[in-house]
C-alpha cells in the first residue's frame, strides 16, 4: 500500500510540473460571421493570436508567445495557406473559389481575417466545412453567426460538429433554428464540462476539500458552498459587471489549493471549511467566468450561455465528487489512511499549489 501511495504522489507531482499553468483556464475560441450574398459567402473571422500560434507555431518567429505586426507580415503566406485549407464551401458538388484579404491585428489578443467565397449560382444552397477545427486544440470552439438575408441563427461548432449548410430562400437549405439552438446548447454544456475536468487546479482543490471532510452531510455543505460561490462570481464576470485580471486570479486559484492542502495537514477535520470553500469558490468562479467571457456574447445570448456553461461545470464537478466518494469511503476504513495517506496526499496537493503559484506569478 505504501508503494502505491508513493507512485500516486510521484504521478501527481509530475502532473503539477507538466500541466499548462500559464494558460490554465484558456479556452480555444474563434468567432465567425457568415453572410450569404448574391455572389457567394462572405466570412469575417476573429481568432485569438495564442490559438493561431498553437495551430501555426512558425508564425511566432521570436518564440515570445505573441504575434506582432511584423510577424504577421512575414507569415502572410502561411496564414493564407491556413485560410485556403481551413474552409471548404461547396455548391452543387463544386468547390467555390475564395479570396482572402490580408489579416490584421485587433485590439486585445485578436486577429481578424475576411474571406470571400465566390459561387456560380446565387439561388442554390451552400455547404460549409470548418476544416480548420482539426488544426486547433481539442477544446477549441467556433462561435458562428449565420445569416442568409432572411434569417439569422447562432451555433457553436467543435470537434465532429464542423459542418453547416446555408441557403438564400428555402428554410430547409440553412441550419434550422432547432438545430442551431441544439448545437449552441451542446457547445456550452460541453465547454463547461470540459473546462472543469481539464483544469488540474480545480480538480486538486475539490480533491483537497473531499480529503479533509469525512462526514457526508458536512461534505454536502462544503461542496454546495463552493458551487454557490463560483456560480455567483461566474455570473458577475460573464455579465460584464466585474472584469478581474488573470494576473491575480490564476495565482489566487493556485494558492487556494496550497491553503486547503496545508489545512488538511494541520487538522483531520478543519473547522470553518464551509466558509473557506465559499471564499475560494468565488475566486475559482472568476476563472470559470473569464473563460466564458472570451466568447464575447451579445447581451441577449449571455443568460442562456451562462446557465448552460454553469450546468456543464456542475455536472463535471458532481461526477468527480461521486467518483471519489466510494474510494475515499473504503480508504477511511483502513488504519493507514489517517496516518499516511491523508498527510501524504495533502502534502502533494499543497506542493502542487505552491508550484502553480510560482509558475503563474513568474
Amino acid at each position: 500500500m505504501a508503494r502505491a501511495l508513493g507512485i500516486f504522489m510521484a504521478a501527481w507531482l509530475w502532473l503539477c510540473l507538466h500541466a499548462d499553468t500559464a494558460l490554465a483556464h484558456a479556452i480555444g475560441l474563434s468567432r465567425g460571421d457568415y453572410q450569404l450574398r448574391e455572389s457567394g459567402l462572405e466570412a469575417e473571422l476573429v481568432f485569438a493570436r495564442s490559438d493561431l500560434i498553437g495551430a501555426l507555431p512558425a508564425l511566432d518567429e521570436n518564440r515570445d508567445g505573441n504575434l506582432d505586426s511584423l510577424e504577421l507580415e512575414t507569415g502572410a503566406a502561411l496564414l493564407a495557406e491556413f485560410v485556403s485549407s481551413g474552409w471548404t464551401v461547396v455548391q452543387d458538388g463544386k468547390t467555390c473559389l475564395h479570396r482572402a484579404k490580408p489579416a490584421r491585428l485587433t485590439e486585445g489578443d485578436g486577429l481578424l481575417t475576411q474571406v470571400s467565397f465566390h459561387c456560380q449560382a446565387s439561388s442554390r444552397p451552400l455547404s460549409v466545412e470548418l476544416g480548420f477545427l482539426r488544426s486547433m486544440g481539442h477544446g477549441h470552439r467556433h462561435h458562428a453567426e449565420l445569416s442568409n438575408g432572411l434569417a439569422h441563427s447562432v451555433a457553436i461548432y467543435f470537434g465532429e460538429h464542423a459542418h453547416f449548410g446555408l441557403g438564400p430562400f428555402e428554410a430547409t437549405s440553412r441550419p434550422s433554428a432547432a438545430t442551431g439552438r441544439a448545437l449552441e446548447k451542446l457547445g456550452y454544456l460541453r465547454m463547461g464540462f470540459e473546462h472543469i475536468l481539464a483544469g488540474a487546479d480545480h480538480i486538486a482543490f475539490l480533491l483537497a476539500l473531499v480529503l479533509g471532510t469525512s462526514r457526508p452531510l458536512r461534505l454536502l455543505r462544503v461542496v454546495t458552498a463552493f458551487t454557490l460561490a463560483h456560480s455567483l462570481s461566474l455570473a458577475l464576470v460573464a455579465l460584464g459587471w466585474f472584469a478581474p485580471s488573470t494576473s491575480w486570479v490564476e495565482p489566487a486559484i493556485a494558492l487556494s489549493v496550497a491553503y486547503v492542502g496545508v489545512e488538511n495537514l494541520r487538522s483531520r477535520e478543519p473547522k470553518q471549511r464551509e466558509f473557506v470553500s465559499f471564499g475560494f469558490g468565488l475566486v475559482h468562479g472568476l476563472g470559470f467566468g473569464g473563460a466564458l467571457a472570451d466568447v464575447r456574447l451579445t447581451p441577449n445570448e449571455i443568460p442562456s450561455a451562462l446557465a448552460l456553461f454553469n450546468v456543464g461545470v456542475e455536472f463535471g464537478q458532481l461526477l468527480l465528487v461521486l467518483a471519489l466518494l466510494p474510494l475515499l469511503a473504503w480508504m477511511r476504513k483502513t488504519s493507514w489512511f489517517a496516518h499516511r495517506a491523508l498527510p501524504a496526499c495533502s502534502l502533494a496537493l499543497a506542493a502542487c499549489g505552491v508550484l502553480w503559484f510560482a509558475a503563474r506569478v513568474g
